[in-house]
């Protein structure tokens, strides 16, 4: 791959990551959503509560924990999407650096933004967009591994 054409690859990855970040946002601002409608549901049932649903209370407040543990796990996106956001933009600020001083050669650049990845899903997407593929490609690649590894996570839950 040409020095220009490896350059043009970096500005797909970082357009593949960012896709990769609002596909990750949708979902997670939908459960969020989602996790503290829960919440608003279960309290107004607890407000209403008389002596002889007391029973039913503790399934209520079970639901509740349950519902709140949703609501931090989907926080948990935020930080990824900082992370990635970080990556994207600290790899748009090397490659204008090496396009004004071209003093390291594109390979090593190349391997330095690599290794500067954190996750497994944005070598995915990383790996994708330098070998060839598509930005398409690339994100079915992410959606597919992060669909994997979901399914891993409920695997191992543990429910009481």
């Amino acid at each position: 791959m040409t020095q220009p054409h490896q350059l043009q690859t970096l500005i797909k990855v970082s357009v593949a990551q960012i896709k990769c970040i609002v596909v990750d946002s949708n979902q997670s601002v939908a459960e969020l959503t989602d996790a503290f409608i829960g919440i608003a549901e279960i309290i107004e049932k607890l407000r209403q509560t008389d002596k002889s649903e007391a029973m039913d209370m503790d399934r209520d407040l079970h639901e509740l924990y349950h519902k709140v543990h949703q609501g931090i796990v989907a926080f948990q996106f935020f930080d990824r999407m900082s992370q990635r956001l970080e990556h994207v933009t600290d790899t748009l600020d090397k490659v204008e650096h090496y396009q004004q001083h071209e003093q390291q050669d594109v390979n090593a650049l190349l391997l330095q933004l690599r290794s500067a990845l954190t996750s497994e899903s944005e070598r995915i997407v990383f790996d994708q967009v330098m070998n060839g593929h598509s930005v398409a490609t690339a994100l079915q690649s992410y959606l597919q591994y992060e669909q994997e590894q979901i399914s891993k996570r409920d695997q191992d839950i543990e429910l009481f």
